[in-house]
């Protein structure tokens, strides 16, 4: 796995627009916010919603989402009509509900909290919100159960009906800590404790060797 220096104290932009994304030359960037652009098209602010888990690659595309709403639809508040949801974890760690709750202010989207299963509470959800057509989702194909997944796919048969968006499915680690370092934006605090992947309080250890060290002038 490649090593990305990144550090969350040097972080002083909060959004990146699509104009930025297309300046950098980064083709899987600008796919991204076409791809999300199109459906926004397609099903409309209302019918849509984001999975955000305040991890490095949700974070990754709730900044995607925010650049491709802004040019698609003109609007100030890009993420203020899109249902974002969130899957609760009794043991998730703190540091993550207090990046969710930063970033949901600072962008001025409301967080809807499901409890249970990943399964069951997307059913029980989608029933209460049946105009939900298209969920869009941070996985890459390096995570459990993505290896054959579209970036555009319907739920199987067995799940309730929606349309799977999976904008930075392609991705790779170093994508990603390209993305949140060359266009300076905040992450979850963990990272720079060594943490590579966020998991729960029971399942997820830091690695030392990758903690960024703070400087007396912190």
């Amino acid at each position: 796995m490649t090593s990305i220096a990144v550090n969350n104290k040097d972080k002083k932009k909060l959004t990146v627009s699509r104009s930025d994304i297309a300046a950098s030359g980064r083709e899987h960037e600008l796919r991204a916010v076409d791809t999300i652009a199109r459906c926004v098209r397609q099903y409309g602010l209302k019918n849509i919603a984001f999975s955000f888990n305040g991890g490095k690659d949700s974070t990754v595309l709730l900044h995607l989402l925010r650049a491709a709403i802004e040019a698609e639809c003109q609007v100030d508040e890009p993420l203020e009509d899109v249902t974002t949801v969130y899957f609760d974890d009794p043991c998730e760690f703190q540091q993550v509900r207090d990046f969710m709750a930063a970033a949901a202010k600072e962008h001025k989207f409301r967080i809807k909290t499901l409890q249970g299963s990943f399964k069951e509470a997307l059913t029980k959800w989608l029933k209460e919100e049946p105009n939900i057509k298209a969920i869009f989702m941070g996985q890459r194909r390096i995570d459990p159960g993505a290896r054959h997944l579209a970036e555009s796919q319907d739920s199987d048969a067995d799940w309730p009906d929606f349309v799977r968006i999976n904008p930075i499915l392609a991705w790779t680690y170093a994508d990603v800590w390209t993305f949140l370092r060359e266009y300076k934006l905040p992450y979850c605090s963990l990272y720079d404790q060594g943490y590579t992947s966020l998991g729960n309080t029971k399942d997820t250890v830091p690695n030392p060797a990758l903690a960024i060290e703070s400087s007396d002038d912190d």
